[in-house]
């Protein structure tokens, strides 16, 4: 009981004490609230951060596995986490590794759509490094696309960032890059320089990863020029360098096994080519092997067709064919434009709307000071930014109209000046292909049939003319029209289009044989040859054409008019230009309507390359 009172008595006394100390504690812990909430805040930060990080850790493993929805699964993870904290640099990085992931899975307008969202805040945040980054995978969007010029112009800018602020590693792979672009646009000798810069950092850091690729890569520069034995040595050396890479699913080995393959198959060892390249092909439907594979898959074809196994040579192409179209198909070359001059548009717009907040808030304050016309200039200002918002609107509605892909330099200039000139050109080469007895052969199809031909013919007509870097310029009916040397001009233009037009009739020769037991029609083709000057331009005002002008085509015409089925006609001005490079037989002096005597050659063949580089 006393024990009982005892606590009684205790217990008020704490409360009369608390009571009238209570301010004094409530103060103490609005103190210590306040030293320590802070310090949590940060710690919940830094918490955060690095859960951000793990996750782009977490997603990178995935997409080495080739698991892409899981990885943008945890990515999206990663954008809500930098969304909520608000640190424009963290969700820069993780929108740049979204972009790196679709690349990976041949998402190419995602892919850009992410990186121009991540270079936007780059540049708002002046991250040199982060800028570098994105244009460098901007830049291999382009490549993949054939977009040389434009993937050579943000390689370039990657490039002169790195130079001054990136890591060796970094430098070494902007160096690889240009070696590759510089390739694709036949500077093969600044490719090789490019190359050799950096094979020397990976040969100082001693990455054999940096080392075999690009010894393969130099490798295939060296093929380029003509050397396929001493190419050969090179891509095999490359190959031994990169069985020590610590690469558990091979796409590096299997890269190179596919240039291998494909080196083999040109040097008539056709057995041994389909060795290299048989095993990668069968792994066409796994994501992070596609690239591979397409490769793979075309050089089983022409290996087949060196052997004369004409129907499994047509089941390659066919895989060939589909796998080349996941990566190239036309709806993805017009989005990824249409997202290009979307970006420009943007930019434009931007700065525009930076300088129109500027004038807007002098506007502002002389108002304030001068308390008059408030409500007039009010109004102008409001239709001021209306006919903003129309303009800019109607510049999206315009873009959109760009329904055809126009050559690169074209559409650039399109961006930039909202026009393209048209312009001469000294000396180009103008190749016209049509199919003997096409009225006849039309009467035999139904139109579904017919259309089917057509498109085969020419989807194979449009890679061969990528290969060697030609304009295609348009078909009409059953007539292919293409060009060499614009619209970049070159001094190979002759060279390279008879090299396409050879390489197209031993496509229909090949294809023919195919069909040998099958009902049906046989297609051949005619092809002529010319070349001189011509203008090149835009035509049209609804839907955009790049066409060509002048009596050069006219003459190419009429050199395909007076060919033969199964050959390739030439003039004398196109012999002149490829004369040390073809065997070609003379027919004379031809007599063409409406040009008088013309002198034509037939194209023979090649003649044998020179050892060498």
């Amino acid at each position: 009981m006393e024990y009982f009172v005892y606590l009684t008595v205790m217990k008020r006394g704490i409360t009369s004490l608390l009571k009238h100390f209570y301010p004094f504690v409530f103060l103490f812990f609005c103190t210590l609230a306040n030293v320590c909430i802070p310090s949590l805040s940060a710690q919940s930060e830094d918490t955060e951060r690095q859960k951000i990080d793990e996750l782009l850790e977490e997603s990178h493993e995935y997409r080495v596995e080739g698991n892409y929805d899981q990885s943008l699964r945890v990515l999206e993870k990663a954008t809500a986490l930098a969304g909520q904290l608000k640190k424009p640099k963290m969700l820069a990085q993780v929108l740049n590794q979204k972009g790196v992931l679709h690349i990976y899975n041949n998402k190419y307008p995602e892919a850009l759509a992410n990186l121009q969202k991540s270079l936007t805040i780059y540049r708002e945040i002046d991250d040199q490094d982060g800028i570098a980054e994105c244009l460098n995978n901007i830049a291999s969007i382009h490549f993949t696309l054939k977009n040389y010029n434009q993937a050579k112009e943000h390689w370039l800018n990657s490039l002169w960032i790195r130079e001054t602020k990136g890591s060796l590693k970094q430098l070494g792979i902007s160096y690889n890059n240009m070696g590759l672009i510089m390739a694709r646009l036949n500077d093969l000798d600044s490719a090789l320089i490019y190359h050799h810069k950096s094979l020397n950092l990976w040969e100082q850091m001693n990455d054999m990863a940096g080392i075999g690729l690009t010894l393969n890569h130099i490798g295939g520069i060296i093929k380029d020029k003509g050397d396929l034995e001493g190419a050969l040595n090179i891509m095999e050396e490359s190959y031994q360098k990169l069985k020590f890479v610590e690469d558990s699913h091979g796409q590096a080995k299997m890269h190179v096994e596919a240039e291998i393959g494909l080196l083999l198959s040109e040097l008539g060892e056709y057995e041994r080519a389909i060795e290299w390249c048989r095993e990668s092909c069968l792994n066409s439907h796994r994501s992070i092997y596609k690239r591979a594979s397409q490769n793979c898959c075309h050089t089983l074809y022409l290996s087949h067709l060196g052997l004369k196994k004409h129907q499994k040579a047509l089941e390659y192409y066919q895989k060939y064919i589909g796998l080349r179209d996941t990566f190239l198909g036309t709806q993805t070359i017009q989005e990824v434009t249409k997202l290009e001059l979307n970006y420009a548009f943007d930019q434009i717009h931007r700065a525009d709307s930076l300088r129109y907040q500027a004038n807007q808030e002098l506007q502002q304050q002389r108002i304030y000071n001068q308390r008059i016309g408030l409500i007039s200039i009010g109004g102008i200002l409001f239709l001021v930014t209306l006919l903003g918002i129309v303009i800019y609107k109607g510049k999206q509605r315009s873009e959109e109209l760009l329904l055809n892909i126009l050559p690169i330099e074209t559409a650039k200039e399109l961006k930039e000046t909202g026009r393209a000139t048209a312009r001469h050109y000294d000396s180009v080469s103008v190749m016209f292909a049509d199919v003997k007895g096409f009225t006849q052969i039309s009467e035999e199809l139904t139109p579904e049939q017919l259309v089917s031909e057509l498109n085969t013919y020419f989807s194979a007509f449009d890679q061969i003319m990528e290969k060697y870097g030609i304009e295609k310029i348009k078909t009409i009916g059953d007539c292919y029209m293409a060009a060499g040397g614009l619209p970049v001009p070159n001094v190979s233009h002759a060279v390279q289009v008879v090299k396409a037009a050879l390489e197209m009739q031993e496509f229909m020769f090949q294809f023919n044989e195919t069909k040998r037991s099958a009902e049906g029609p046989r297609f051949e083709i005619r092809i002529g040859i010319h070349s001189g000057p011509v203008v090149a331009g835009i035509v049209g005002t609804k839907k955009f054409q790049y066409d060509i002008w002048g009596d050069t085509v006219n003459t190419a015409s009429r050199l395909e008019a007076s060919s033969e089925p199964n050959r390739v006609n030439i003039s004398g001005q196109t012999y002149k230009l490829v004369k040390d490079q073809f065997i070609c037989s003379r027919r004379g002096k031809v007599i063409v309507k409406g040009k008088g005597e013309i002198d034509m050659f037939f194209v023979e063949k090649n003649k044998p390359a020179a050892n060498g580089v």
